[in-house]
């Protein structure tokens, strides 16, 4: 008798080829010697209701670390991933906020900052001449020039 490898099984007792092995649905796998289609599990980044059918991935702003049917958790406040992310690490800080000391969680970028894309960067500061009472700002149109006649050092959040 064969044992069908990893990511297929066959219902067939006795199998004595390879052939009666029979892949598991796309997104799942299964264990060496798998007997049936309820053998096929989620792999990481993708869930379903139940083995043995084909997984969803998880939704943008979710993620997934372990093998089968459980749910995808939500990334932390603040941040987002792509679709299918398998890792809470995965998940980046949204435009506006930068990574707090810990690394997973992100806070607002402060007022007289910006930062305009998502990921690992950090808040830019307002030029000098201009400041921004805005915090958790994405655009550097935020920064507003001062009133004629007054200065502003970099990263001025008030007049």
């Amino acid at each position: 008798c064969l044992a069908c490898g990893a990511g297929s099984y066959s219902p067939s007792v006795g199998a004595v080829s390879q052939s009666t092995c029979l892949g598991c649905p796309a997104s799942t796998s299964s264990p060496a010697g798998a007997a049936s289609l309820d053998a096929c599990f989620c792999l990481p980044g993708y869930t379903a209701s139940q083995n043995g059918v084909a997984c969803a991935m998880c939704a943008i702003g979710t993620y997934k670390a372990s093998n089968g049917t459980a749910a995808c958790s939500d990334c932390p406040a603040h941040t987002s991933s792509a679709a299918g992310s398998a890792s809470e690490s995965d998940c980046a800080c949204e435009a506006g906020y930068e990574a707090s000391s810990s690394g997973v969680e992100c806070g607002a970028c402060p007022a007289g900052t910006f930062k305009p894309e998502e990921g690992a960067g950090t808040c830019a500061l307002c030029e000098s001449g201009t400041y921004s009472t805005a915090v958790a700002a994405t655009d550097a149109g935020t920064c507003q020039a001062c009133p004629s006649h007054t200065n502003s050092s970099a990263g001025s959040a008030a007049l």
